[in-house]
């Protein structure tokens, strides 16, 4: 299961670049609709782009749920430590104001300095 994250990863990267190298042509022009990022795609390169990304959150997300393998199943769940949960955080950001929920603090920093990054280009990208 950890390749296809992994392959899945390796995607969404790749899609990023080419969304990146289409947006500073002027193939990728991002604006808001209202509160919304809404990206306009005008080049053949950050259409791939956007849809590597797409296609790299099914790869890396769902693709695991339909693998086979019972015998990694089963020595994976050998190998869990029952004490053990598993950590998350997510991030909701309406308008300028972000929405933080956590499982951990360590965590909870993470999608903090993730919705900073993302800020922080979203207003480089809409100045």
């Amino acid at each position: 299961m950890r390749p296809i994250r992994t392959i899945g990863l390796i995607i969404i990267i790749a899609g990023i670049v080419l969304t990146a190298l289409a947006a500073i042509e002027g193939g990728v022009v991002l604006s808001l609709f209202l509160i919304i990022p809404v990206f306009e795609v005008r080049s053949l390169i950050g259409a791939v782009g956007v849809l590597l990304v797409f296609a790299g959150i099914l790869v890396s997300f769902f693709l695991p749920f339909f693998a086979g393998g019972d015998e990694e199943k089963g020595n994976a769940a050998q190998a869990i430590n029952i004490r053990s949960r598993p950590s998350s955080a997510g991030v909701v950001l309406i308008g300028p104001i972000p929405i933080v929920w956590r499982s951990d603090n360590r965590m909870a920093l993470l999608a903090m300095a993730i919705a900073l990054i993302v800020m922080a280009v979203m207003v480089l990208l809409l100045l």
